[in-house]
């Protein structure tokens, strides 16, 4: 996916304290208690476009972390579709800060809370004879309510990672326990690369002893790990291996148990695939009694689904179809021991590309209703990026990309239990974004009320790009109010401090007079901007502060409804 580049932050210093990450609070997001989901997505925040991790908060929002320019940002995205202060209900987005930090994964600590695992140049920075980009993996805690859970330091545990060593990013899930498993791949110019593993109890002890768990240690290359649990405290570990044959990438597998310990073939077990140079990693997610599922590609041939025993076999595979046709593959657990698998498929001579969706019990065969893979979509044009979520009664949400009317819209339906589109939602699915603009797809999370959260970037708001966020409801109508209900409402001011632009947004309930405006401390009126044409809705203007001199300064959006405030610290 293409590096998006947005708005940038004003310049925070690298090195804060000689004990390396802190959290630190820099922007105030104002609380907005009323329903805020609206038409075409909610604004959520500008982005650096790196791909971010979405989390379900269990209450009908979700947690987002994103890699902005090398600080991971962490923020809360309300059930009402506001974004409240603090995580997960008062304060501000959180910065990881001090050194480059990248790849965030959100996990579910099963208590309302959320692990947050990532990658770090803390190392290399200190070093002065160090060379390249030598990472490190931290990982760290946080409560329900935002704090960092006891038995975790604020700036994260350094997962491992020995002087001169390369962590090619992580992979990481629960150990259905409540605490956390991760594994990496790890190269030093001397290594091509072995897998290691450590699980963490949710009070930060290590579970596996004090060193990480070497999963595969052969001198051939492995690269690319995946992990899904065991469901006994353990995980299976996939990854590419460089004893295929004839070059090509292997797949191989190992199972470590909920005591550290290795149970399959010393170093590691072959799957009997090639993945093919190309082809990318393979997608793995647990299935029941110690089994999982994993898709992959073989070199030039086909691209496969298949279920993996606690034992380590593979009992059955799923011809999807020709690689080169399957697109953007998606797999996830259906909830019930089986798994469903969303792609989009090229139409050949035909033109165009289908959206499907398969499901398969344990034993492989579709389930009642089910024919094997569905066409979830078929309408004209292309359609593409999908994310998958199951909905936790047998069926699924999904969110895509749709050119049928020429342009770049977001789609998304439910499917039910029967492999056919829920009550509510159409066939070919539902518009949930069709503003002007270049747009993608990045994630989709259930909210744990039985609907999802959906998140793509956007670049309606030239020339910054950024996240907007809907809500999915089982009913199959988008969360959103009437146009009459629309507040009136001043958003957060983004950067705050600023340089330069500053982006501002707000929300209007009808097209009366209104103005945006910045006023300094003695009361004068430094910039306004009149936006009351631009009718109900929810819109952004962009102010340049270059010519206001620096200091604290109240941005205000007034008119016939009153006038709602922020503060914002200009610099030069």
């Amino acid at each position: 996916m293409t590096t998006h580049r947005p708005l940038r932050p004003p310049s925070i210093p690298r090195r804060l304290s000689r004990a390396g990450l802190i959290l630190l609070a820099l922007v105030t997001w104002p609380f907005r208690a009323h329903a805020d989901w609206i038409p075409n997505g909610v604004r959520v925040v500008p982005w650096d476009g790196i791909a971010p991790s979405l989390l379900g908060d269990g209450a009908g929002g979700a947690f987002l972390a994103w890699d902005n320019q090398g600080t991971i940002r962490l923020l809360h995205i309300s059930s009402d579709g506001s974004v409240p202060p603090g995580l997960p209900g008062g304060g501000t987005p959180l910065y990881f800060t001090g050194y480059d930090q990248r790849h965030p994964t959100l996990v579910p600590d099963d208590a309302g809370g959320m692990y947050v695992v990532w990658a770090d140049e803390r190392w290399a920075q200190c070093q002065a004879k160090c060379t390249g980009l030598p990472l490190e993996i931290f990982a760290v805690r946080l409560l329900a309510n935002g704090s960092v859970a006891p038995g975790w330091p604020a700036g994260g545990l350094n997962v491992g990672a020995p002087p001169l060593s390369w962590l090619i990013p992580t992979h990481a899930c629960s150990d259905g326990a409540g605490g956390l498993i991760i594994a990496w791949s790890e190269s030093s110019p001397t290594d091509e690369g072995n897998i290691r593993a450590r699980r963490y109890a949710p009070d930060g002890s290590s579970v596996w002893g004090s060193a990480p768990t070497a999963v595969c240690t052969h001198a051939a290359k492995q690269i690319e790990p995946r992990v899904a649990s065991d469901g006994a405290g353990g995980a299976i570990v996939v990854w590419q291996d460089g004893r295929g044959a004839l070059g090509e990438l292997a797949l191989y597998a190992q199972r470590v148990t909920g005591v550290g310990s290795t149970s399959w073939t010393a170093q590691g077990r072959p799957l009997g695939t090639t993945s093919g140079r190309d082809a990318g990693p393979a997608r793995l997610v647990a299935g029941a009694g110690g089994s999982v599922y994993v898709a992959w590609n073989e070199a030039g041939g086909a691209a496969r689904l298949g279920h993996v025993t606690s034992l380590g076999d593979v009992d059955w595979a799923f011809d999807l179809g020709p690689a080169d046709s399957i697109i953007d593959l998606r797999i996830e657990e259906d909830g019930a021991g089986g798994v469903l698998g969303a792609w989009s498929e090229d139409q050949g001579a035909a033109g165009g590309r289908d959206l499907h969706l398969l499901h398969l019990a344990e034993d492989g065969a579709p389930p009642p209703g089910w024919t094997g893979s569905e066409i979830v979509c078929d309408a004209p044009g292309i359609q593409v990026d999908p994310r998958l979520a199951p909905d936790e009664a047998g069926g699924a949400y999904l969110l895509w990309r749709d050119h049928r009317s020429g342009g770049m819209q977001i789609f998304a339906t439910r499917i039910d239990a029967t492999g056919s589109p829920a009550p509510g939602w159409p066939a070919n699915g539902h518009m949930v974004c069709d503003a002007p603009g270049t747009r993608w797809v990045e994630a989709l999370a259930l909210d744990g009320e039985g609907g999802a959260i959906a998140l793509w970037g956007d670049q309606r708001d030239i020339p910054s790009e950024v996240l907007y966020a809907q809500r999915l409801v089982p009913g199959g109508v988008l969360d959103v109010p009437a146009p009459h209900s629309a507040p009136f409402a001043l958003l957060a001011p983004w950067p705050n401090p600023v340089r330069g632009a500053l982006v501002v947004g707000f929300v209007l309930p009808d097209a009366s007079p209104a103005r945006v405006e910045l006023i300094d401390v003695a009361g004068r009126r430094v910039e306004m901007r009149e936006v009351g044409a631009l009718g109900v809705g929810r819109h952004t203007v962009t102010l340049t502060t270059g010519a206001v001199r620096p200091g604290i300064y109240v941005l205000r959006l007034a008119g016939s409804r009153g006038a709602r405030s922020e503060r914002v610290a200009i610099l030069h």
